[in-house]
């Protein structure tokens, strides 16, 4: 799998630590990717979003669950406080489930891309002590059926 530093979302293993119901936007409130005049260009499922847990994820008391978007938007601040244009949503994972290796997601970049990208994680019932996870942009995977 190709890794392009600049399709990172906030570097290397990013902390999804936080209150519930409090949006933690990866990249940071500023920190969306930029697909640049170019991403008008990007067609839709030429690029992959993989999420990967790289540490296991803990909360304060019982149950907890984290959410995940892709979410975009035509400029790239206030991720933290308002939502951009939801692309993909994961259903809510269960604290138990968001082990380190777990993959979240390994989806291609759906049509609706506007210049700015961003992964949005959303813990919900309690808060989140502990857990990162590694979310970037890679080129699509290549399925070519050679066999006939």
């Amino acid at each position: 799998m190709i890794q392009d530093y600049n399709l990172i979302f906030g570097g290397a293993a990013k902390a999804i630590t936080g209150t519930a119901g409090t949006r933690i936007p990866l990249g940071g409130d500023t920190g969306g990717i930029d697909l640049g005049a170019a991403g008008d260009n990007v067609g839709p499922g030429e690029l992959e979003l993989v999420i990967q847990v790289s540490t296991s994820v803990a909360a304060t008391g019982g149950a907890a669950n984290v959410t995940f978007s892709l979410e975009t938007k035509s400029a790239n601040s206030a991720w933290v406080a308002t939502a951009g244009t939801v692309l993909w949503k994961s259903a809510a994972i269960a604290k138990g489930t968001l082990v380190a290796g777990y993959t979240v997601c390994r989806i291609r970049v759906p049509k609706g891309m506007l210049r700015y990208l961003q992964v949005v994680a959303l813990p919900d019932t309690n808060d989140t002590t502990t857990g990162k996870v590694e979310a970037f942009l890679t080129p699509a995977s290549q399925y070519n059926d050679m066999s006939a």
